[in-house]
């Protein structure tokens, strides 16, 4: 329907329909059951028995006359109005008994509701509808009632029926809507799935067509290139380069399984829309299973199969049609030398009897299991329909073989064993043999032809199959002009060869006829780049560059897959599996060079980039070696300078301890006897803390000069690390004052040593700012830290000379110095920015000439790593 006015029209059209058959059934019904009560009417009410009768009469007078309406003129009856008469005629009777009877009080009241009750259900009403029958019938109820005369109205009696009609009116109309809707979703479901039904048998038709007229357009071209191929191929020996010939022999073995596939499609496509019998004739069969089974010999020998066949003596004749007859037995032999492994066998045995024609084939193959014989001859079934399926094939061959024979009338038998092998038997009916002489079969020119495209499709699995040479001698050729290493992996062997010859000008190509095969060649010799046909037996293009990706023994090789599927949600699989690139078959070799080319160019680069990458980490690390030795270059450099602030730090715990030595030798030598033992213990006390404190100032100072070969960070107190850098350079800041405002729980998380270097050089160079401008007296450093969430921000401030902006620029470049030869190596700040450059910060410069210079830095907090754990 175009319109939804036509829609609406048909959708009437079959609800005609509907009532006039539901009035029918009703009539029927009523003609049946109006006359089944005449006996109660006898015993209940005698005096009114012949009044009740009349009304019975009437009403199947009636209803007899809208049947025979309904029957006699279908199309011109009025069914509406018909079936209206019908639903109220035996309403009207029952009303009729009430009258006639005890008015509201009448047993016959209960007829009522079982009218209303079966007309609602058998007719298509509508809400609506029922609603205007049901108020009908209360008013014929009603009316029955008030007219009657022979008994007094009972006003209770007449409530309580005239609620129960009610209720049954309002629970048949409720019915009949939700009836209504499901009869119209009904009615849509059903046009939609018409339409769908429509379109499909449409798609199928043009299918069918497609493939008849792509397969016969497909023919012609495959003539033209198959005709001169073959031609060519008959030359003389010599008259044609060895290459070439090999090159057209490809040719013609694709040209010859394209046609095969094509002849298939066409046998299928035939069989759909032929409409009309096969024509069959009478003729013995031994001699064309001889020619056919000569000519699949040579390919049987080529892959180590036996082929024989078994005939009884005379003649085998058949009834069927002999191109038919031929593409079966061709179909089977393919199937059987197919599924053969090397040294195996193939037998076929043809028989006959009064009634049936027989032909076995039968192989030593792989065989089946018992649960696949029965979806064989299905279309586009295959046993193995993976990916990495051995046998290639479109899954028709059995399908048009069973087809062919049904067709014949005939039957096909498949007996199976895994590892055993497997029988295919064909019978062909002889007892509705057609009067043609018995003779031989009439064979096409093309003939030859067609047995060859039909055996072409076992050539690619054949090891004989290689017309091309050896390729592993053509893998090692000397004279291949590239310098990459290929590997190959493609179970074609005609494909196989092609690709070996297109890529043998990039350098050296190692073939392989599977995906283990594949793994096995790259983990051997690492090869600039892996070409994979997707599907393959074993493991398939896919399973084999996950493996390789997964272990790592191509992590340099590039990975170009070849597929046949276009679809993206496939292209997307292949890169996720690790795929560097790929291409759709058919494609051109200018193509495939170009991407293999470009492939192995980057395979060459991301190995040039491993090796810089690793000799750049190399001499990263040459360099880290070289700033730890220059930082502790600069340190022992530094010892020297910090060496008399240190002799500070010694001389008064020493003077110290020699003063409490000498006051306890005094006290004991006056009188050694009442010596004071409590003023000679704390003597040795001051003693002991004043030795104490040179050994921790020693310790201090080893710690600093030797650090451990790889010192680890760990949490330090940030007020202890500035007092140890104070300490060692006590006597360059014994002119100036000294301010440090920081917290007294605040740590970071360093290397202790590090950070006081970093301390103690900025001392040093703001002692000698402060004393360049001051003197003697006026000098400040000031030291300030605080927590910035995970970091210490450090400032140190002094009024010094300041500085000026031409020497900041260079401030931290190595052997920088402003002062006077041999006062200052330079490297001070340069070790400095080195040092805080490992912890992730850098030291900005804040100065101003003749009035002061400022460093921030920053350093990782402790205090945050603390809480974390905490």
């Amino acid at each position: 329907m175009s319109s939804a006015s036509e829609l609406e029209l048909e959708f009437q059209r079959t609800q005609r329909d509907l009532w006039l058959r539901r009035t029918r059934i009703g009539c029927v019904l009523t003609l049946t059951l109006i006359p089944a009560g005449i006996l109660l009417d006898l015993a209940g009410y005698p005096e009114a028995f012949y009044s009740i009768l009349r009304a019975r009469i009437a009403c199947e007078i009636v209803v007899a006359t809208v049947l025979a309406i309904l029957f006699i003129a279908p199309e011109r009856a009025p069914v509406g109005l018909l079936s209206t008469i019908w639903a109220f005629s035996p309403s009207a009777a029952i009303a009729w008994m009430l009258y006639v009877t005890e008015g509201s009080i009448s047993p016959f009241y209960a007829g009522l509701n079982l009218t209303i009750l079966g007309t609602c259900v058998l007719l298509p009403y509508n809400a609506w509808q029922a609603l205007g029958y049901c108020a009908g019938v209360l008013g014929l109820y009603l009316a029955a009632c008030l007219f009657h005369t022979l008994h007094p109205l009972r006003i209770d009696a007449l409530v309580m029926n005239s609620t129960f009609i009610v209720m049954t009116s309002i629970i048949c109309a409720t019915a009949c809507h939700t009836y209504t809707l499901a009869r119209r979703r009904e009615f849509d479901l059903r046009h939609d799935l018409e339409i769908r039904n429509r379109e499909l048998t449409a798609v199928d038709e043009m299918k069918g067509r497609f493939f008849a007229n792509i397969s016969h357009e497909l023919r012609t071209p495959l003539t033209l290139i198959m005709a001169p191929v073959e031609e060519m191929l008959a030359w003389p020996k010599g008259r044609i380069a060895p290459t070439v010939n090999d090159a057209l022999r490809l040719v013609q073995q694709g040209g010859l399984r394209l046609l095969g596939l094509i002849n298939d499609l066409l046998e299928l496509v035939r069989f759909d829309q032929s409409s009309h019998a096969v024509v069959k004739s009478r003729y013995d069969v031994s001699e064309q299973l001889r020619t056919l089974v000569d000519s699949a010999q040579p390919l049987a020998r080529g892959k180590g199969v036996s082929l024989s066949l078994e005939l009884p003596t005379g003649a085998v004749p058949i009834d069927a049609n002999d191109y038919l007859v031929e593409r079966v037995v061709l179909n089977l032999l393919s199937n059987g030398i197919k599924f053969t492994p090397e040294g195996g066998s193939v037998t076929v045995v043809a028989t006959t009897d009064a009634e049936w024609t027989t032909i076995r084939v039968t192989d030593s193959g792989i065989g089946m299991e018992a649960t696949d014989l029965p979806n064989l001859g299905q279309r586009f079934m295959q046993v193995d329909s993976s990916e990495s399926r051995r046998y290639q094939g479109l899954g028709l061959g059995l399908s048009l073989v069973r087809e062919i024979v049904e067709a014949h009338d005939g039957e096909l038998l498949l007996e199976s064993q895994p590892g055993q092998g497997t029988s295919a038997t064909v019978q062909f009916p002889l007892v509705n043999a057609s009067p043609k002489i018995m003779g031989e079969p009439a064979f096409d020119g093309w003939a030859d032809l067609r047995r060859a495209a039909a055996l072409a499709s076992v050539r690619q699995n054949s090891p004989a199959a290689n017309l091309m040479g050896d390729e592993s001698d053509r893998a090692s050729d000397p004279l291949s002009t590239g310098t990459a290493t290929i590997v190959l992996a493609d179970d074609d062997a005609d494909m196989r060869q092609c690709l070996c010859r297109i890529l043998e000008v990039l350098g050296t190509v190692i073939p392989c006829r599977d995906g283990d095969e594949a793994v096995s060649e790259v983990e051997k010799h690492k090869p600039d780049l892996l070409v994979l046909d997707a599907m393959m037996p074993g493991k398939t293009g896919l399973e084999v560059a996950q493996a390789l990706r997964a272990s790592g023994h191509a992590s340099d090789t590039k990975i170009l897959v070849l597929t046949a599927r276009v679809d993206d949600a496939f292209k997307i699989k292949m890169l996720e599996s690790g795929a560097d690139d790929f291409l759709t078959k058919p494609f051109s070799p200018t193509e495939l060079t170009t991407r293999c080319r470009n492939l192995v160019t980057a395979a060459h680069s991301q190995r040039s980039l491993r090796d810089r990458s690793i000799e750049l980490e190399r001499a990263i690390g040459e360099r880290q070696k070289a700033e730890a030795r220059l930082i502790q270059s600069e340190k022992m450099n530094a010892i020297g300078s910090l060496a008399a602030g240190l002799l500070h730090e010694f001389n008064n715990p020493i003077n110290h301890a020699q003063m409490a030595i000498a006051y306890a030798k005094n006290v004991m030598n006056r009188d050694p006897a009442a010596a004071n033992q409590a003023l000679i213990g704390e003597s040795l006390d001051d003693a002991s803390t004043s030795l104490h404190r040179i050994g921790d100032i020693t310790r201090d100072l080893r710690s600093f000069a030797y650090p451990d070969a790889a010192p680890a960070r760990r949490p330090v107190a940030f007020a202890r690390v500035v007092e140890l850098a104070r300490r060692f350079v006590s006597h360059e800041l014994n002119r100036c004052e000294v301010v440090i405002d920081v917290p007294d729980d605040l740590q970071i998380m360093v290397v202790e040593s590090h950070v006081v270097q970093v301390f103690v050089n900025l001392f040093t160079n703001s002692a000698h700012a402060v004393a360049e401008r001051h003197g003697e007296q006026g000098g400040v450093i000031e030291v300030r830290a605080s927590q910035h969430d995970d970091r210490v921000v450090v400032t140190v401030r002094d009024n010094g000379v300041g500085m000026s902006s031409t020497v900041r620029s260079r401030l931290f470049e190595p052997f920088f110095t402003t002062k006077d030869v041999g006062k200052g190596t330079g490297l001070g700040l340069s070790v400095c920015h080195t040092i805080l450059t490992q912890y992730e910060s850098t030291i900005e410069v804040e100065s101003q000439p003749g009035s002061f210079s400022e460093f921030t830095f920053s350093l990782p907090s402790a205090n945050v790593e603390t809480a974390n754990v905490a």
